[in-house]
């Protein structure tokens, strides 16, 4: 047999395998244990077909990324760790198909990433129809005479439907219990069934292009592609002379009011310390994230066949990088000025994080990029996300919220209640055990949102979440059962 009729011979199979897997696990919601079991189903099959065709290892051992971060879904709740869970499942696949390209990753430069990521994407919206229609010689897989009685049954059948119509739409209509038989038997309910087989065969449909990408892809080596603009003193030195101007201005103008005191702020703005933060700090967030991709791409174009211009870039990115850290010193301290006056939300928090890795970036690209070797930085600034989003699974954000506002509430600030009784089950806990921090009327509320929420009294195992557990557990604390009692009583009754 063909070497490419038996890899996509066996690719199919595997694809509708995992598609029927799929619809039997992941209808369950919300997704926890039968994410990672999925997951972990790709991650074997894929491995096992390698096996079969004996081909040489390269990227089986990379399946444990993706399968990690599918993990968190059974361990973490906040919908926000689970989107960028499931972000993370997908790039660690994608770096997977990456490899298989023959691409050294510790040294792909952010092209080689965009085109081998355009590659992946291509493959998976439109590899099966190649693999069915070009790769599976049907004439081979099927004999010649399997597939004329296929033909001749097709036939059969055709002929049979129309009879069958007309002479059962008779005695149906002769015999009630005859009608009843006939309809028990053919009682089925096509929009549930047209559902599982869209499911089954979309997810077989991804599978099984993202896996012909594997296996068919064309080799793609990391190298420059293309010709290089290659812009000197004037191109380079003009734009990013104008931005560290534009830097310094504000960072001066930072030094003065923002650190100058309350009393400065307010005679100069008429607004509150606080409110001068809360005005900011988003912008700034922007602001930061926008000079990477200017310097990545000054960097990408600069001369570098004139010392000169490429010394005054350097020398004009490194102040450019200074002037952005004084400017996320602000950042940070307008946070905390905010979330001392207004108290600690996902937004805010996930937005400090976010500055934070850009930060680190930054660094990273000055290390490398700039006065090192370029091409180890887009593996490291892909793995420094990876690092940042493991750390935030480890952390638990939404505990972390609920126990900075109720440290402040402890301090005589007020408290959201409402927003902290929405976070997800991975703060529930931490908040069951600190009831006797609330005032009645807030562990009232607190208690009855909690209690009405569908999500913690899911039995199914597919959706089992140890997040979900330990909250449900708590919930069903005496401490917790009897403040729920207690706030029922309080209720007006009917007729009071």
């Amino acid at each position: 047999m063909d070497p490419k009729l038996r890899v996509a011979s066996l690719i199919l199979p595997l694809a509708i395998t995992l598609g029927l897997l799929g619809d039997g696990l992941l209808r369950a919601g919300p997704w926890g244990l039968n994410f990672p079991v999925w997951v972990a189903g790709l991650g074997a099959g894929l491995v096992g077909l390698r096996l079969m065709l004996q081909a040489e290892p390269g990227w089986p051992h990379w399946f444990l990324l993706p399968l990690a971060f599918a993990a968190c879904f059974a361990w973490r709740d906040s919908a926000f760790l689970k989107f960028w869970d499931f972000f993370a499942v997908w790039a660690g696949f994608g770096l997977i198909a990456l490899n298989s390209m023959q691409l050294r990753l510790r040294l792909a430069r952010l092209t080689d990433f965009v085109a081998g990521t355009v590659t992946t994407g291509l493959n998976v919206a439109f590899g099966a129809w190649f693999l069915s229609s070009q790769d599976m010689v049907w004439g081979e897989v099927v004999p010649q005479k399997s597939s004329k009685r296929a033909v001749s049954a097709l036939v059969g059948v055709g002929l049979a439907v129309p009879l069958a119509l007309v002479f059962g739409g008779l005695l149906t209509s002769a015999d009630p219990v005859f009608d009843g038989l006939v309809r028990a038997a053919f009682d089925w309910d096509f929009s549930n069934l047209s559902s599982h087989l869209l499911l089954v065969g979309f997810i077989a449909w991804v599978v099984a292009g993202y896996a012909r990408g594997l296996f068919f892809g064309a080799p793609s080596r990391s190298r420059d592609h293309g010709t290089r603009p290659a812009l000197g003193l004037l191109e380079i030195g003009i734009p990013l002379g104008c931005l560290t101007l534009m830097f310094l201005a504000f960072a001066a103008v930072q030094a003065r009011y923002l650190f100058g005191g309350e009393a400065l702020v307010h005679a100069a703005t008429g607004i509150t310390y606080a409110e001068y933060a809360r005005r900011g700090f988003f912008e700034l967030v922007t602001t930061t994230t926008l000079v990477l991709p200017v310097l990545l791409a000054a960097e990408w174009a600069v001369d570098r066949k004139k010392p000169r211009t490429l010394r005054v870039f350097r020398a004009l990115a490194t102040l450019l990088l200074l002037l952005v850290a004084l400017i996320m010193d602000s950042a940070l301290t307008r946070m905390l000025l905010y979330v001392d006056a207004y108290g600690l939300t996902a937004d805010r928090l996930y937005a400090t994080v976010f500055m934070g890795w850009i930060g680190a970036v930054l660094i990273w690209f000055a290390v490398t990029a700039l006065y090192g070797d370029g091409r180890r930085f887009a593996f490291g600034a892909v793995v420094s996300g990876f690092a940042v989003l493991i750390a935030l699974n480890i952390l638990n954000p939404d505990r972390l919220i609920a126990k900075v506002n109720l440290a402040r509430a402890e301090s005589g600030h007020s408290l959201d209640i409402a927003h902290l009784s929405r976070l997800s089950a991975d703060a529930l806990p931490f908040l069951a055990a600190h009831l006797t921090d609330l005032s009645t009327t807030q562990a009232c509320a607190f208690v009855t949102e909690a209690d009405g929420r569908r999500g913690l009294r899911r039995r199914d195992w597919r959706s089992w979440n140890l997040s979900r557990w330990r909250a449900r557990k708590a919930m069903e604390s005496q401490a917790v059962v009897s403040t729920l009692k207690h706030c029922q009583n309080l209720r007006p009754q009917r007729g009071d």
